[in-house]
């Protein structure tokens, strides 16, 4: 249980250590279109309804996720050695805590 919690928080500094450079970048901003419905005579917006829709901007849109966060993930130091050594070691090792 000891190494599972070192390696938790070495995980988390490395985390840590490169979220300053992350907030600079960001994430591409998903675009707030506003859509309205009436039900029962109260008005609803809905600014990302467009999300919904399998559309090129929903998919570019969801490529720019995907490729802002494989960048922060591929920066993490040390991330291919923690890789390699959680792949090495069995997680039947470790003690399941919580849920049914």
């Amino acid at each position: 249980m000891v190494g599972l919690a070192r390696h938790l928080v070495s995980s988390l500094i490395m985390l840590l250590a490169i979220a300053g450079s992350v907030r600079a970048a960001g994430p591409p901003k998903a675009p707030a279109i506003d859509v309205t419905d009436e039900y029962f005579g109260e008005i609803i917006h809905d600014p990302y309804r467009w999300m919904e829709d399998e559309s090129v901007q929903f998919a570019d849109w969801l490529r720019g996720q995907g490729d802002y966060t494989r960048g922060v993930l591929d920066r993490i130091p040390g991330r291919d050695r923690m890789l390699k050594r959680l792949h090495e070691r069995p997680m039947t090792k470790y003690k399941a805590f919580g849920g049914a």
